[in-house]
């Protein structure tokens, strides 16, 4: 028994060390770059980044910012600081000495740093700065701060122990959690793999993020193992399946969605909306990026939550990303206890699965965060409708209530989706239980709302202007409008997950979970519907994702149960849909909106 818990981890601690000494070796010149985006793992000292046209990123400093590099190997090394539009000096120093100073109108400069052995640096950059209108000053605008270090001739020790600690470590939650040992070993071997990959680009294993992800890494792996447990506790067998649950959506919804290397273009203005909330205006407004654009309803519960938190004294940028992440894992997390009461192992493969459709990191990874969590409410919403609707009324109105007053498009698909569940239901008191949550939740959304009838009521008539707008293809605009869709739906979910999809559609006759999801793509046809003859942008892709899920998680089990054939065939569409995952994950870190 106590080998069996044993080699697992000592495997994971393996192949850990050889990825702890396979990054330090090949990693590159440690770089903070705004074109690549990867200037927030190393500094602060920063203003928002802003995206200017055509998906060029642009980072202005403020007065004073700082730059750590760590873990750097021992040996001669020079630093390169690169800026433009300085207007006062820029002094340059390392580890608190002076190097120089980067007059206005020279943009490089580079300093021999001589023979290194610290392993630390810390450059500051300090001028006088701009002040511009609404008090902001700006120093000067960054494209790059690089340390240029010899190579390393041996692995560091203290790297290759960490990364060696990493998979054991995540071994050995796997084993307390009841994964069976090859599993176990398997994934304590994949966490260091990833970690490695995550921190090789711009050489960031050299940066202040790496201590940060390995925390990160750590923590999640104590929040699965204590979900795996009390899951364990209350269905037997299940903790394997809860574990793999959580864990995957902390790897792609917290730590990937939270990356300082994902650039966003949507994410400062949500931070903005929650300094408007913070001082009294709750009614907001959005502009769409229609010619002329409309102008939509903002729903701010989101915004409010974290006003406690702004007043505090947390940046709100890395708030209301953390907010979002929050969301989305928690409702992760609901969905497999949801699940779970059908079959533990068909809620963990539909968490996985859920984690692996490209649709669910696309608004992390645009920064558009309240779609996130106006669907994590909406996936909160369907789980107590179908399940035993714990809480009663009040709990299921203000589920509802929730998810439409943080975003419009979640109120739409929160309508539709009530509507269409209300005659899937069979057994009558819960059937009214759930009918007054749906009332009483639309009339709270409804009273917000309410405010903006003029607005919504003057621009109705363009609605007829169709969903084929800007789209750029040729024909007629509903031939168009279809071809958009289609495209959205297999970039957003995938062929594997569609072919699942299908293998596991829903089946109204054999039972009430059937009955609700077959009600969700019902909702859903209306909302493929509204995208098509209209414009608005009722995102139902995303909408989908959690009936896509789960019925390409009953597919994967029916395909299981084919024998040896339909289990290769189950593993390759697995297999193929995390590579699909993967690559868009890839995409949206390090070349999204880069130029």
């Amino acid at each position: 028994m106590r080998s069996a818990r044993t080699w697992p981890a000592l495997a994971a601690a393996l192949t850990g060390a050889t990825a702890g000494s396979f990054v330090d070796l090949r990693s590159p010149q440690p770089t903070a770059e705004v074109a690549r985006g990867s200037e927030e793992a190393f500094g602060r000292g920063f203003h928002r980044r802003q995206i200017a046209q055509p998906s060029t990123p642009v980072r202005w400093l403020r007065p004073e910012s700082r730059f750590r590099f760590r873990r750097l190997p021992p040996g001669p090394a020079g630093l390169e600081v690169r800026l433009r539009q300085h207007a006062s000096p820029v002094d340059v120093t390392a580890n608190g000495r002076l190097l120089g100073r980067i007059e206005p109108g020279t943009t490089a400069a580079r300093y021999e740093l001589g023979e290194f052995a610290g392993g630390e640096l810390e450059v500051s950059l300090s001028t006088e700065g701009t002040r511009q209108r609404g008090g902001r000053v700006l120093g000067a605008r960054l494209e790059r701060v690089r340390v240029k270090h010899c190579p390393p001739r041996l692995p560091s020790l203290r790297v290759v122990l960490a990364f060696a600690a990493l998979g054991s470590a995540t071994a050995w939650a796997a084993t307390a959690a009841g994964v069976a040992p090859l599993a176990a070993a398997t994934a304590g071997s994949a966490m260091p793999i990833l970690a490695a990959l995550a921190l090789l680009p711009c050489g960031l294993l050299r940066s202040p993020y790496a201590e940060r992800l390995g925390l990160e890494l750590l923590a999640g792996l104590l929040l699965a193992v204590a979900f795996a447990r009390a899951c364990a506790t209350l269905s037997p067998g299940a903790g394997p399946w809860a574990f793999a649950a959580l864990l995957s959506a902390l790897l792609v919804q917290g730590v990937a969605a939270t990356s300082p290397m994902l650039v966003t273009s949507d994410a400062a203005f949500h931070a903005n909306n929650v300094m408007r909330v913070a001082s009294g205006e709750i009614l907001l407004t959005s502009g769409t990026p229609h010619d002329p654009p409309f102008r939509v309803p903002y729903g701010s519960f989101f915004y409010a939550l974290l006003v406690p938190f702004q007043r505090a004294g947390l940046d709100t940028l890395p708030l209301v990303r953390w907010g979002a992440a929050v969301s989305g894992v928690l409702a992760s997390a609901l969905l497999f206890l949801w699940l779970a009461r059908e079959s533990a192992r068909l809620a963990g493969l539909a968490v996985v699965v859920l984690q692996l459709l490209p649709e669910t990191f696309r608004y992390y990874s645009s920064g558009a965060l309240s779609t996130v969590v106006g669907q994590s409410l909406t996936e909160v919403f369907f789980a107590w409708w179908a399940g035993t609707a714990p809480g009663g009324v009040a709990a299921g109105a203000a589920v509802l209530a929730a998810g439409g007053l943080t975003h419009l498009s979640a109120l739409i698909v929160l309508t539709l989706l009530g509507a269409a569940l209300l005659p899937a239901s069979r057994s009558a008191p819960p059937d009214r239980l759930r009918a007054r949550a749906f009332a009483l939740g639309l009339a709270a959304a409804a009273l917000y709302y309410v405010h903006y009838l003029d607005l919504i009521v003057g621009q109705l008539p363009r609605l007829l202007e169709g969903g084929a707008q800007g789209t750029g293809i040729a024909g007629p605009p509903l031939w168009r409008a279809f071809v958009v869709q289609g495209q959205d739906v297999f970039a957003g979910w995938g062929a594997p997950a569609l072919l699942l999809a299908w293998l596991g559609r829903p089946r109204p006759a054999q039972g009430s979970l059937d009955r609700a999801l077959a009600a969700f793509w019902t909702a859903g046809v209306v909302l493929f519907a509204i995208a098509v003859l209209t414009p608005l942008e009722v995102r139902y892709v995303h909408a989908l994702t959690l009936p896509v899920a789960v019925a390409s998680a009953h597919g994967l089990l029916a395909l299981w149960a084919r024998g040896r054939l339909g289990a290769a065939a189950a593993g390759l569409l697995l297999g193929l849909q995390g590579w699909l995952a993967f690559d868009f994950i890839a995409y949206a870190l390090l070349e999204r909106y880069r130029p």
